[in-house]
């Protein structure tokens, strides 16, 4: 992921306005990480957090986001955006494995930890902390907000 910082947020997951580096923490997600050996030291049970990403100054351009691989399969997803911040979130609100779990297609189970998201964004409660980036809709002013998932195969 390219995120050097994240948006601290307090126990009800609300922004608190502290914005911390990843530098040799859990959140470090710079390089290739296997989830599945991280996900439990995560607080809060995965991850559910605003990563801050490079600042954009032409918003008519995307910049590099995340890039994951499935080693198993060789699928991956690369994101590109020109937002600020990324939402990671981990599906730590998933039934435990052992219970019934979720129900999907063709009879398939999702349990915790079963999926992933990758949503771009300004950071969450921006309005409320003047360090973060504006979200102000101003009139006459337009919100252009652009992401592009690519997938793809490795061989």
């Amino acid at each position: 992921m390219n995120a050097d910082r994240w948006t601290v947020t307090d126990a009800e997951s609300i922004p608190t306005g502290e914005i911390r580096s990843v530098d040799k923490s859990i959140f470090d997600l710079r390089k290739p990480t296997i989830l599945g050996d991280v996900i439990n030291q995560v607080p809060g049970g995965g991850y559910d957090y605003n990563f801050c990403l490079p600042e954009c100054t032409d918003l008519s351009k995307e910049n590099f986001v995340a890039k994951v691989i499935h080693p198993g399969s060789g699928r991956t997803l690369e994101v590109f955006s020109n937002q600020p911040g990324v939402q990671f979130y981990t599906a730590n609100g998933f039934p435990e494995s052992g219970t019934e779990g979720i129900p999907g297609k063709q009879g398939k189970k999702y349990f915790k930890h079963g999926a992933f998201c990758l949503e771009t964004q300004n950071y969450p409660d921006a309005v409320n902390h003047k360090n973060f980036p504006d979200s102000i809709l101003r009139p006459h002013h337009i919100y252009y907000h652009v992401v592009t998932y690519k997938f793809g195969v490795q061989s």
